[in-house]
């Protein structure tokens, strides 16, 4: 997927700086996606959920909020609100002159500065200063502000939500994100990274060169993986030491052939070792590195 592709690539990139905790921000034009990453690593979670329903498998343990370039601002009882629904590619934010007549992000951006108006998008998008003040205009006189003013009350909001999720990813995980660098990409995560550097008290932040595609240079540049286990139920009063060992043997030759089969060669594989143990009567299980 793109989340985890630009995840991936963020670890790629902050292994190379040498970054012990950064931060990836992929923001987009519908949501922004953000995630923790630690010594070059993701985190991984095996309590996700799609719905009401748990999934119980590793993934990347990405926080992915409504928030993105095109997403559109509203009033509710008063207060603007920016998100979850978006203008999307088609017709997309108003100053892209496809027909598109909310007031986005993008819009508020453009009103604002950020971006440069009559900026050409490929070959057909011309970025319209007027359209975008034009879709503003209804929501600043229902609040009673300037175009102007209603613009930098959308980029407010929308920044506060993406604060809330970084918090998600390193406060509310014992990090304090104080200490993180903030990896930027994505069509409008650059734009908003110095602001949200600033709420949050980190101190760098990191744009790469080709931030618009960088999810796409993590997908073709992504290391291929697998994943075996088995559960044993074992008390840690009694370890069979010659068990576990010829279990941990058998889920490494399994991983062998299917990397081998893959084209790796074999002293290019790189092989790690977890234990997901737990207290009895416990549901829920710790994961810990495991010596060979």
């Amino acid at each position: 997927s793109g989340p985890a592709a630009g995840v991936s690539a963020a670890c790629k990139v902050s292994m190379e700086l040498g970054i012990g905790h950064a931060i990836s921000l992929d923001m987009g034009g519908t949501t922004t996606d953000v995630c923790l990453i630690v010594n070059g690593r993701a985190q991984i979670s095996v309590n996700r959920s799609l719905g009401d329903r748990p999934l119980r498998q590793p993934m990347v343990d990405i926080e992915s909020i409504g928030a993105g370039g095109g997403s559109i601002a509203r009033l509710n009882l008063g207060a603007v609100e920016v998100g979850p629904d978006s203008a999307g590619a088609n017709p997309g934010p108003a100053c892209y002159g496809q027909g598109g007549t909310a007031p986005t992000v993008t819009d508020a951006n453009l009103v604002l500065g950020y971006l440069e108006h009559d900026q050409k998008l490929g070959e057909s998008i011309r970025l319209d200063l007027d359209d975008a003040r034009n879709a503003l205009s209804p929501l600043a006189k229902e609040a009673g502000v300037t175009v102007t003013e209603a613009a930098y009350g959308i980029l407010r909001v929308a920044n506060a939500t993406m604060v809330r999720a970084l918090s998600r990813v390193t406060v509310e995980r014992g990090i304090d994100g104080r200490t993180c660098d903030l990896l930027a990409f994505g069509g409008a995560g650059p734009m908003h990274a110095v602001e949200l550097a600033r709420a949050f008290g980190i101190k760098r932040v990191i744009v790469p060169a080709f931030s618009s595609t960088f999810s796409a240079v993590g997908c073709a540049d992504a290391e291929m993986s697998y994943a075996q286990q088995q559960t044993l139920r074992m008390a840690s009063s009694a370890w069979d030491r010659q068990r576990l060992s010829d279990i941990q043997a058998g889920l490494v030759e399994r991983l062998k052939a299917l990397l081998l089969a893959a084209g790796y060669r074999e002293d290019a594989i790189a092989i790690e070792y977890v234990a997901s143990i737990r207290y009895r009567g416990q549901s829920s299980a710790t994961e810990i590195p495991a010596p060979n």
